[in-house]
């Protein structure tokens, strides 16, 4: 059995670096641990989205726990910042479209590898109203960069999370190291 990330990389996916590579190889759970640094926009509005959404509060140093485990043709993360927990679920959406459900809002990913990094690039989100998907125009539609490149020993890899919002601009960011457990 295929994991998910081999799946929808095809043969780029032995240029993505080992250590990146791990984190996503297998078709069981994988764990990892790390700290990370988390920025929150100004801004009353982006304050009550960030309550609403439950995204973890902005901090230095904050630890972290990354769980994730087969769910469905797919994956299901479930994150833990400073103990607020933050979960999505990742499945293919055909011809190699990563989508990752938060709530209501579905995100989808075309998949690269730059210089041994996995970069995700949006290509759309989704506003899901039960079975109603309804495409949000890009200046509607939050804007999410995410990357992971080795770290500094052999199951250590870096993460950079960023998503804004039109009209509000920075929302959240996040970045810091895990490693695998």
């Amino acid at each position: 059995m295929v994991g998910l990330y081999p799946q929808l990389l095809g043969s780029a996916w032995n240029d993505l670096h080992e250590a990146v590579r791990r984190l996503h190889a297998d078709t069981a759970s994988v764990q990892a641990t790390g700290s990370f640094r988390i920025c929150h926009g100004n801004g009353r509005l982006a304050r009550c989205l960030l309550g609403l959404l439950g995204m973890p509060p902005a901090g230095e140093d904050v630890p972290t726990r990354l769980i994730i485990s087969p769910w469905g043709d797919g994956e299901k993360w479930s994150r833990t910042f400073g103990g607020r927990p933050l979960i999505t679920t990742q499945w293919p959406r055909g011809r190699g479209v990563l989508a990752e459900r938060l709530g209501a809002l579905e995100l989808r990913f075309r998949l690269k590898v730059q210089d041994g990094a996995l970069i995700y690039r949006q290509t759309g989100v989704v506003l899901r109203l039960g079975p109603f998907p309804i495409p949000l125009p890009g200046r509607f539609a939050p804007q999410v960069t995410a990357r992971e490149e080795p770290g500094d020993g052999p199951n250590q890899t870096r993460v950079s999370v960023q998503v804004v919002l039109p009209l509000i601009g920075l929302l959240i960011s996040y970045h810091g190291g895990m490693a695998r457990e």
